[in-house]
């Protein structure tokens, strides 16, 4: 029998009013662009990473790869949660870092828009559509157009760079703040938490795959050899 003792408190007791509190970390990262930054494709390197934190209601940033994000780590890790759009790029990233992802609970605003269309999608999804819907303004459509031209943000002027990933942390915030007031207005609240836990497990998987436990699968074949022959 499964040993629940092993799953992560927020697993075995969910508790969606973790979203209340002011513990939290907005993220949002900036890569070289190979299979649009995919954090399984070894070749590809992490440029910069920006945060809000809810605590202090500060920004800060860091330039420089995995093995360089000590405060973002540290930060994360004494979170109560972590705030991103499509929070699987972010949560691999974080994987990279070294960041145990069993201990990270997540609030995808991605995820969030798709419970709120009761999983509908009359648009898209990309938080450059949903920042105008939530008032938030738009993308800058320059960078974009770069990374879609074959232009790496390795080679594009930092400031740029830098300004592009500082907006997607605000708006992702604005986001963020407006979909926790309606999800709790629409009693959504644990579809959403639910859904949000399976994140971290999907970024674990991707990243190391999964495979069989040779002992369970012994037992299984012997279990289904025997039973074969008595009949």
């Amino acid at each position: 029998m499964f040993d629940r003792s092993l799953l992560p408190r927020h697993v075995v007791s969910p508790d969606t009013q973790i979203y209340d509190s002011d513990n939290y970390v907005v993220l949002d990262v900036e890569t070289t662009n190979i299979q649009a930054g995919n954090p399984c494709v070894a070749e590809n390197s992490l440029l910069l990473a920006v945060w809000y934190d809810g605590i202090t209601g500060k920004y800060s940033s860091k330039w420089g790869g995995e093995y360089e994000q000590d405060e973002l780590v540290k930060r994360i890790e004494s979170a109560d949660f972590l705030v991103a759009h499509n929070a699987k790029m972010e949560l691999g990233w974080l994987l990279r870092c070294g960041i145990d992802l069993t201990k990270v609970v997540v609030f995808d605003t991605m995820i969030a828009e798709f419970v709120l269309l009761g999983n509908l999608r009359p648009y898209g999804l990309g938080l450059g559509e949903l920042a105008p819907r939530y008032g938030a303004g738009h993308k800058d459509p320059f960078f974009d157009t770069a990374v879609q031209r074959g232009i790496c943000p390795s080679q594009m002027p930092r400031m740029f760079v830098g300004g592009r990933c500082k907006k997607d942390v605000q708006q992702t915030l604005a986001l963020f703040r407006q979909q926790l007031v309606a999800l709790k207005s629409s009693k959504r609240m644990a579809t959403f938490y639910t859904h949000c836990l399976l994140t971290p497990v999907l970024t674990d998987i991707e990243a190391r795959g999964m495979h069989l436990d040779p002992e369970m699968t012994v037992d299984y074949y012997e279990n289904a050899v025997s039973y074969r022959d008595w009949e």
